[in-house]
């Protein structure tokens, strides 16, 4: 019973030991994981701001800058299409077409 008890002993610790040996394992090769992944990444940052920079150079205006229209107040307050037309002509025409379905 003795030799029982004290194979089980041993095989639990062997057990033990292995799967903290395992666990150390897996959790170095996370860490070179990770930061062989942040390393890339910086590479990545490198390219697209490079690869943006060429981009925005390219498709740069070649006339120059955009020149803007200056603001004024008429701007704001134009006269909109058709502001002044069909005003009577259009009321009276509405209306009798809405009474006569009635």
């Amino acid at each position: 019973m003795k030799a029982v008890f004290a194979v089980a002993t041993i095989g639990s610790a062997c057990a033990v030991i292995l799967s903290l040996t395992v666990i150390a394992i897996i959790f170095n090769d996370i860490s070179k994981l990770y930061d062989n992944v942040m390393m890339e990444m910086e590479e990545f940052k490198m390219i697209a701001e490079d690869t943006w920079s060429e981009i925005t150079y390219v498709n740069g205006n070649p006339y120059g800058t955009i020149k803007t229209a200056p603001f004024t107040l008429s701007s704001i307050f134009r006269a909109k299409r058709q502001s002044n037309k069909c005003s009577k002509f259009c009321f009276s025409r509405t209306a009798s077409l809405i009474l006569s379905k009635l």
